[in-house]
């Protein structure tokens, strides 16, 4: 099983891997960015080439009926998973992460090239098959809603949650052609996304991170509050500024706030640049439900009075 704080994925489209030159220049930045995962597009690639980075298995899908094309993805060996076949789809990679939860994180790399219409096969696979899911990669479509300057008809029928920014990703026009997608149910635990700066190809690499949210030690005293024995007790509603809400995630950074504020407020320090604090006078929880969540946080993690964490 894979337990994760962060997780990174990587991808770019390379524009040929075959010369010892590029495939060092991938090395280093892999090393740069320690990655997880690399989705590499148009890698060139034939039967009779090696493709090999230390640390990492690599899967590929070389194209075979014309020079050009091809894709892989290079995934840490510390990663348990299991190979996606999906042979029906062309230039397409998959791989399967078991989770310690008992879900599976799919992960699809993906090249289209642009006299090509979009396969949507692979989205109705991936979300058919899978809860969570990323697919990555060149799919040169074009769409104002991700910020490129037209559209095209490739992307009319996506429907899924596209991370990308409005920085471009395609160095030789304003164009966003390479697309970290995912799961709408993946939304909360999209960490960030970056449009990186390198000279490898006429393309730039991107990167999402994901955080695991419920390794939070708030999260997890929220957890314990929410397990309490009497399930017919109302649910915890906050009122957070000018809106009430019970959704556990926000409840958790609510708690973590007013921590926060109690201990600033009792030993002042110089910070200048706290954070104002959500109102929490609403809160509806029993003296019983305090006391266990109190007796199970890990004090050994928290901040001292110099706010530094000893995790």
């Amino acid at each position: 099983m894979n337990k994760f704080n962060y997780f990174k994925i990587l991808h770019l489209n390379c524009q040929s891997i075959i010369s010892d030159s590029k495939k060092i220049q991938l090395s280093n930045l892999i090393n740069e960015t320690n990655c997880d995962v690399l989705s590499l597009n148009e890698t060139f690639l034939k039967k009779q080439h090696n493709l090999y980075f230390e640390g990492y298995v690599t899967l590929r899908s070389d194209r075979t009926e014309k020079k050009g094309g091809g894709t892989a993805l290079c995934i840490k060996k510390s990663i348990n998973g299991t190979h996606i076949k999906i042979d029906n789809i062309p230039e397409t990679v998959g791989y399967k992460i078991k989770l310690k939860n008992g879900n599976e994180l799919a992960l699809f790399s993906h090249y289209s090239s642009p006299s090509s219409e979009l396969n949507e096969k692979l989205f109705e696979y991936a979300a058919n098959n899978f809860k969570f899911f990323l697919i990555v990669g060149d799919f040169n479509a074009l769409n104002t809603s991700w910020f490129s300057p037209t559209t095209n008809k490739k992307v009319e029928k996506l429907g899924l949650f596209i991370l990308n920014n409005e920085t471009p990703t395609y160095k030789r026009s304003k164009n966003i052609l390479d697309l970290i997608i995912c799961s709408k149910n993946m939304q909360e635990n999209i960490e960030k996304f970056d449009v990186l700066s390198h000279s490898i190809s006429d393309h730039c690499p991107i990167a999402a991170t994901l955080e695991k949210q419920s390794e939070s030690k708030h999260w997890k005293a929220l957890l314990n509050i929410n397990r309490e024995e009497n399930s017919s007790q109302k649910d915890i509603n906050i009122k957070a500024d000018h809106h009430f809400t019970n959704d556990p995630a926000e409840i958790a950074e609510l708690f973590a706030c007013n921590l926060e504020k109690i201990f600033t407020e009792n030993h002042p320090t110089t910070r200048n640049n706290s954070l104002p604090v959500p109102n929490l006078n609403k809160i509806h929880i029993s003296r019983k439900e305090m006391i266990k969540s109190i007796k199970t946080t890990n004090s050994r993690a928290s901040a001292g009075l110099d706010l530094i964490s000893n995790k």
